[in-house]
């Protein structure tokens, strides 16, 4: 059974493109096949064009919020949702 059969990343960011993008190549180096998503909560900053630069050269999905709705918050309407960020 493959990882990816299993497991999924979610990675919850806000305002440190580069930290989220070293998270991203770790695991895709470690797990090429791992299905990855990073979920913006609302970065103020220019993160989210960041991202979606990135997201074309180490594969992820990137989903957005446009309001920061912190951490707990935004993973559990996340996941009540079936991956989009609000209702």
């Amino acid at each position: 059974m493959d990882i990816a059969d299993t497991v999924e990343a979610l990675l919850v960011h806000y305002g440190t493109p580069r930290l989220t993008h070293a998270a991203v190549w770790s695991l895709r180096t470690c797990y090429p096949d791992l299905p990855i998503t990073v979920l913006d909560n609302g970065s103020p900053d220019d993160s989210r064009a960041l991202l979606q630069h990135w997201s074309r050269q180490v594969p992820f999905t990137l989903v957005t919020s446009e309001a920061n709705l912190h951490h707990y918050p935004i993973i559990t309407i996340f996941i009540s949702n079936q991956g989009k960020p609000e209702a």
